[in-house]
C-alpha cells in the first residue's frame, strides 16, 4: 500500500496519479488519431451541438490531473526553498512558457505559415490553467481558493450572459454566435483554429477550465495530507458524487459544451475527475492492485513528452506526400484509406489506427521508462 512513508509520515508517490495521467494521455492520443474522424465509433468522436461524449472528458481529465499533482510538487519545493515563494515562482513562470511554446511549435509544424500562427492550443490551455491556479493556491489559503472557484465560473458566466457585443443573439451559449466567439475574433483574429471564425481553445473558456485544476488541487491537498488513506478516498468520492450531480443540476440552465467549457461541463467533469481518481487511488495505491498497469505508468512518467512527440508523428503523417495509383496522398490516407478500410469497417479502421498510433507511442515510452528518461517540463 502506498500510502505514506513510514520513516518521514509523507505521501509516498501515488501509482494512481501515474495511472490516471497515463490513461489519459493514451486515450488522447488514441481519439485524437481516428484517421477519419466521421468513421470513429461515437464514444471515440467529439459529441456534437450540446452533446458529448467519453472523448469529451479527456481534456478535462488531464487539467484535473494537472491540478493533483500541484501540493506534492508546490510542498517539495517550499522545502527546499526554506519557504521562500520567489524560485517557485521563477519556475512556475518558465514552465508556463514552455508548455505556452510548445503548443505553438505544435501548431506551426510542418508548415510554419507564420500569417495564420494558430496561439492557442491543448498545451496552451494548460499552461494558462496551472499558470492561474499558481497564482492563487500560493496566495490564498483554502478558503480563498475555494471562493476563487466560483469567481472564476460566475465570471464566465457573467461574461457570456450579460455582456453586450455587435450581433449578440438570443441563445448566449450558442455555439455560432457567443461572447467567447465574438472576444477570440476581436483580440486573435487570423490567429485561430479558423482564422477570424472560430477557436476550440477559446481566451473566455479559460476561466472556467482553470476550475478543473482548482478542483484537482483540492483532490491534492487531500491526498497530500496525514489523514488515513481511507479518509483521502472517501473524501474524494463523496466531493465527486457532489460535483457530479451539482453538474448535471446545472445542464437545465447552462448546456454542456466542450467547446465553449460552461461552467455546468467544468463541474460535471470535474466530479467525474474525483470519482474516477477515488476509486483508483483505493484500488491500487490502498488495496495494492498492480498488475496490467505498466503501459499506463510508462505514459503517465512522460506524459507531455508522449503528447507532443504524438501529435509531431501525425502532421508529419499528414505532411509526407507518396504517389499511390498515379495520385498524390499524404501517408494517413494510404495507411488508413488503403491499408485498413478495404479489409473493414470505417470505425474498425478507425480504432485500429487510432490503436496503433498508442502501441508505437507506448513502445518508445516504455524504452524511456527502462532506461529512466523522465522529461520534466
Amino acid at each position: 500500500m502506498a500510502a505514506t512513508d513510514s520513516q518521514t509520515g509523507k505521501p509516498e508517490r501515488l501509482i494512481s496519479l501515474d495511472v490516471f495521467r497515463g490513461a489519459t494521455i493514451a486515450f488522447m492520443i488514441m481519439v485524437n488519431n481516428q484517421g477519419i474522424p466521421a468513421n470513429a465509433y461515437g464514444p471515440l468522436a467529439h459529441g456534437s451541438g450540446y452533446e458529448i461524449t467519453p472523448t469529451d472528458w479527456v481534456f478535462p481529465f488531464f487539467l484535473f490531473i494537472v491540478g493533483v499533482a500541484m501540493p506534492f510538487s508546490f510542498a517539495r519545493r517550499l522545502e527546499q526553498t526554506n519557504g521562500r515563494k520567489g524560485p517557485i515562482y521563477k519556475k512556475i513562470i518558465w514552465r508556463t512558457v514552455l508548455l505556452f511554446a510548445l503548443g505553438m511549435l505544435l501548431n506551426i509544424y510542418p508548415k510554419f505559415n507564420f500569417g495564420t500562427w494558430r496561439i492557442m492550443g491543448v498545451l496552451q490551455r494548460i499552461a494558462l490553467c496551472y499558470f492561474f491556479t499558481s497564482l492563487i493556491v500560493l496566495n490564498f489559503k483554502r478558503r480563498g481558493q475555494l471562493i476563487a472557484i466560483a469567481g472564476l465560473l460566475l465570471s464566465y458566466w457573467a461574461l457570456m450572459v450579460l455582456v453586450p457585443y455587435p450581433g449578440k443573439g438570443p441563445d448566449p451559449w450558442s455555439y455560432s454566435n457567443n461572447f467567447g466567439r465574438w472576444f477570440d475574433k476581436l483580440i486573435l483574429g487570423p490567429f485561430m483554429w479558423h482564422p477570424y471564425e472560430v477557436e476550440l481553445k477559446t481566451l473566455a473558456g479559460t476561466l472556467s477550465a482553470t476550475c478543473n485544476t482548482m478542483i484537482g488541487y483540492q483532490a491534492g491537498v487531500l491526498l497530500y495530507s496525514h489523514r488515513q488513506p481511507l479518509e483521502r478516498a472517501v473524501g474524494i468520492l463523496l466531493g465527486g458524487t457532489l460535483l457530479t450531480v451539482l453538474g448535471l443540476f446545472l445542464v437545465y440552465w447552462i448546456p454542456f459544451s466542450q467547446n465553449l467549457w460552461t461552467p455546468s461541463f467544468a463541474v460535471y467533469t470535474s466530479g467525474l475527475g474525483l470519482l474516477l481518481l477515488a476509486f483508483a487511488y483505493w484500488w491500487i495505491d490502498i488495496q495494492g492492485h498492480r498488475r496490467g498497469l505498466a503501459p499506463f505508468i510508462h505514459f503517465g512518467s512522460n506524459a507531455i513528452i508522449a503528447w507532443c512527440a504524438s501529435q509531431l508523428f501525425s502532421s508529419t503523417l499528414d505532411w509526407i506526400e507518396v504517389t499511390h495509383g498515379g495520385q498524390s496522398i499524404n501517408l494517413r490516407v494510404l495507411i488508413y484509406e488503403h491499408g485498413l478500410l478495404p479489409h473493414m469497417s470505417g470505425a474498425n479502421a478507425s480504432l485500429i489506427y487510432g490503436l496503433c498510433h498508442v502501441l508505437i507511442w507506448w513502445t518508445v515510452l516504455a524504452f524511456m521508462y527502462r532506461r529512466r528518461w523522465f522529461v520534466k517540463i
